[in-house]
């Protein structure tokens, strides 16, 4: 299955906060750095901080 289906069934399945960013998340760069087009050059909500809530260690 390809994203833009996988985008489909998950909007179809009720989900509201769907994206699919085709130049993936860094994007191209320019003059060395990824600045063109990309997740976070996009509207589309992103950070590198963590909430600590949302973290949690998997079982080995």
């Amino acid at each position: 299955m390809n994203v833009a289906a996988s985008v489909n069934r998950l909007t179809k399945a009720g989900f509201t906060n769907v994206y699919n960013i085709v130049d993936g998340f860094e994007g191209d760069k320019v003059d060395g750095k990824r600045n063109k087009n990309g997740w976070k050059n996009s509207v589309a909500p992103w950070t590198y901080d963590f909430d600590p809530k949302l973290i949690y260690a998997t079982e080995k």
